[in-house]
């Protein structure tokens, strides 16, 4: 028997540690489902309009050299990934309808990540709707994401999604609002996914990257380390003032003054292993939260987004029952003095069992997508 060929589509040439690990993990799981039975492989398709801003991205601000290293770094793990032999970067439908036909697949799976925003940098619609003709090749969604609500989109837009979600044969989504937009439109009732970065372990002598970690930056041993993942300066000021004899201050994304020391040109495997070693997190990131999960590290997620109760990172944590690790970001100086006393009991009641069970629980929701692939190689 022939093998299938699958392709996924998704974000991964985005400068972003999340949307690259998450294409990394989702192409190793389904890999591993698939065995011998097919070839898995992500289609190295890019949007003209994100290749464009990542690219202008280099030459603003004061630390164009670490965003250079950073880019680096992220092509070069771009060769771990099961690329398609073709590459595309576009904006036309036109096109990457021809590009996709030309490929031969049997299965095309979308996601993860926010491949369904509607009022992205990317523009509606995009690719990653599948709305045309592909003659029999069936199309999955596996923990798709929009973060839109679906009260702010137009009609026509609501016709459009209406069409592309029914020609999907397995829907999955990874959060609620996710869950709604698809249900109000017509589109069924799809299944909830986890993040496929909690589908794929990350195992590593932690002591000894740790070790080397101390000593290339000269941390002494009575030292803990303490991660930020948020752009706010005045955040990084307030933690440092308050824990920084008891902490080195570590920043993992957007450049900080107040840091002791910026890591924001490391590659995204680097990345999974300094918050491995991290002894706290603050992040306002879904995969930085996802990772500080995955690693067991106690953490704190400071919601940004201006609607909470649409956001990815509330419906992980409030479906979890972990609200204890969730703060809502708020205007003025309040927040953090917040910040501070949430960081003070969360590292002094961190719960690892918890976490565990949590991590358990997530993996479970995959159980559906992997009945419904193992159905389709038969």
């Amino acid at each position: 028997m022939a093998k299938k060929k699958i392709g996924i589509l998704t974000y991964h040439r985005s400068i972003n540690y999340g949307a690259f690990l998450q294409a990394y993990c989702l192409s190793q799981y389904v890999k591993h489902i698939s065995g011998d039975t097919a070839k898995v492989e992500i289609i190295d398709y890019t949007s003209k309009i994100s290749y464009e801003i990542y690219k202008s991205t280099l030459f603003q601000g004061k630390h164009k050299i670490d965003k250079w290293k950073q880019r680096i770094g992220f092509e070069r793990s771009c060769r771990l990934l099961p690329l398609s032999k073709d590459r595309l970067c576009t904006d036309s439908l036109e096109e990457i309808e021809v590009f996709i036909k030309k490929q031969s697949y049997d299965i095309i799976i979308v996601g993860s990540d926010e491949v369904w925003k509607v009022d992205g940098m990317r523009g509606f619609p995009t690719a990653y709707w599948l709305n045309f003709d592909m003659g029999d090749v069936v199309r999955i969604s596996y923990a798709a994401s929009s973060r839109t609500d679906l009260n702010r989109i137009e009609q026509k837009k609501k016709e459009y999604i209406k069409s592309a979600v029914n020609r999907f044969q397995y829907l999955g989504v990874r959060d609620q609002t996710t869950y709604d937009m698809v249900v109000q439109i017509g589109g069924g009732n799809p299944y909830h996914n986890c993040d496929p970065t909690f589908l794929i372990p990350f195992t590593y002598d932690r002591k000894a990257f740790k070790e080397k970690l101390y000593k290339k930056y000269k941390i002494e041993k009575k030292q803990k380390i303490f991660g930020i993942m948020m752009p706010d300066e005045k955040i990084v000021k307030k933690i440092k003032d308050k824990l920084g004899n008891e902490y080195k201050i570590i920043a993992l994304y957007d450049f900080q003054e107040e840091a002791d020391i910026n890591m924001i040109s490391i590659n995204p495997f680097e990345w999974i292993r300094v918050i491995g070693c991290l002894d706290f997190l603050v992040t306002d990131r879904f995969h930085g939260t996802a990772f500080a999960l995955k690693m067991g590290i106690p953490f704190l997620s400071v919601e940004t987004y201006d609607n909470p109760q649409n956001s990815k990172l509330h419906y992980l944590l409030d479906s979890n029952d972990l609200s204890e690790h969730y703060l809502v970001y708020r205007n003025g100086n309040r927040i953090y003095q917040e910040i501070l006393e949430k960081i003070a009991l969360i590292s002094e009641g961190y719960d690892g069992d918890k976490i565990k069970k949590v991590l358990q629980k997530e993996r479970l929701k995959s159980k559906s997508f992997k009945k419904k692939l193992l159905n389709l190689l038969r």
